[in-house]
């Protein structure tokens, strides 16, 4: 085993339907994971791992300062991380006021989908009384066939045109419908604070567009994104094709700079349970996507994360109890985000979350975050990314 240091976060979590995974626990609210103890050693690359990547940021806590976020506080901005619209699959989405103090008025909330394969959304305007809770399924609200994400903030209310407010009283979930009324897993949403007093006007650049951009910044809108994803556990992924029940997980990732115009190539890190680097690869993926956790990175398989031909690679009999079961941890970065145009962004936030799947069953937890960057935005759709005055080379 490993030691790592106490300073973990689970940002908000999740509950599931599935017989093998069900003794997850719930989300705890701790202090935000701060980085590791010991330096990666990767293992040489093989014949299949020609893609490996070892430039970019290292592993580790990232730029000084490091300013980690808690994902489970009331927020006025909800990130939802999956949308399904399509025939025969619901989404079912809520939004409660958690913070309430029972006074005050209404206040509205305005809601977009986006699809995945423009990353262009379709929105509705919902209501909520203080104290108050709305649950409803994605299609009667929004009926367009899509899959994707969702988000919602708190606006002003009255008219089809509102403006952002400052409003940090929102948690959310949502489950994915498999059928009509068959739950396959459910998500919390990840929260982000907005930034100045309460009820304030939280447009601050009159762009129309939220810009994750946390406190520091001239003209702060809402907390900042994520600087790296770290997902603690997967398990050792089976080949397509396994006639046995397959460990056959899903990985979600969310572009979350440059917008509607803006290809993201992200940096996939797989490791193993004793800490070695079993594969390290670049990915490129537009707006929203979900993929077999094993074609993200090959590393993840069951196969590759115990080199039989090394017996100081793994560390023997781990997991505890699960026989010839793998398992390992992942991190995930953003490397740049570039448009139909010139601008490319360096360093690109990004979300990320892994739907377990095996033997049948499912489940979903929202990662864990190393610190956080400024030039997450929802939506731009310009071909120079955020405004209000878009421009090349702005890194936004």
């Amino acid at each position: 085993m490993v030691a790592t240091r106490t300073a973990w976060i689970r940002a908000l979590g999740v509950v599931s339907s599935s017989s093998l995974l069900s003794s997850l626990v719930a989300a705890s609210a701790a202090a935000p994971f701060q980085g590791f103890q010991a330096d990666a050693v990767g293992r040489a690359p093989g014949a299949n791992q020609a893609s490996l990547g070892t430039t970019g940021r290292t592993l580790g806590p990232g730029p000084t300062p490091c300013v980690p976020r808690n994902r489970n506080e009331c927020g006025s901005l909800l990130l939802f991380p999956q949308l399904d619209n399509r025939p025969g699959e619901r989404t079912l989405f809520t939004i409660s006021d958690g913070c309430c103090n029972g006074v005050g008025g209404n206040v509205s909330i305005e809601v977009f989908y986006i699809n995945k394969n423009t990353c262009l959304e379709r929105n509705a305007v919902l209501t909520l009384t203080p104290c108050d809770s709305v649950t409803w399924l994605s299609r009667f609200v929004i009926p367009d066939d899509m899959e994707g994400y969702a988000y919602a903030y708190a606006r002003t209310t009255g008219g089809p045109l509102g403006t952002p407010i400052v409003y940090n009283h929102f948690v959310g979930i949502e489950t994915i419908l498999n059928g009509i009324e068959n739950f396959d897993y459910s998500i919390n949403a990840v929260s982000f604070k907005g930034i100045g007093n309460e009820l304030a006007l939280n447009d601050d650049d009159n762009d129309g567009i939220r810009d994750l951009n946390g406190p520091g910044a001239t003209l702060p809108e809402y907390e900042e994104a994520p600087a790296q994803i770290v997902i603690p556990r997967f398990f050792g992924q089976d080949p397509p094709g396994t006639t046995a029940p397959p460990y056959d997980s899903e990985l979600i990732l969310i572009a979350l700079s440059g917008g509607a115009s803006f290809t993201t190539i992200a940096r996939l890190s797989a490791f193993n349970d004793k800490g070695t680097l079993t594969g390290r690869f670049t990915q490129s993926f537009f707006c929203w996507d979900k993929r077999p956790l094993r074609d993200w990175n090959p590393g993840t398989l069951n196969t590759a994360l115990n080199d039989v031909d090394d017996p100081n690679d793994d560390d023997p009999n781990e997991p505890l109890g699960l026989g010839a079961r793998q398992a390992g941890w992942l991190l995930i970065d953003g490397v740049t985000s570039s448009s139909t145009g010139p601008e490319t962004i360096q360093d690109p936030a990004l979300y990320a979350v892994l739907i377990d799947r095996a033997n049948g069953g499912t489940a979903a937890t929202l990662p864990f975050e190393l610190c956080s960057q400024t030039n997450g935005d929802l939506l731009p759709v310009s071909i120079f990314g955020d405004g209000p005055n878009p421009s090349n080379g702005d890194n936004q």
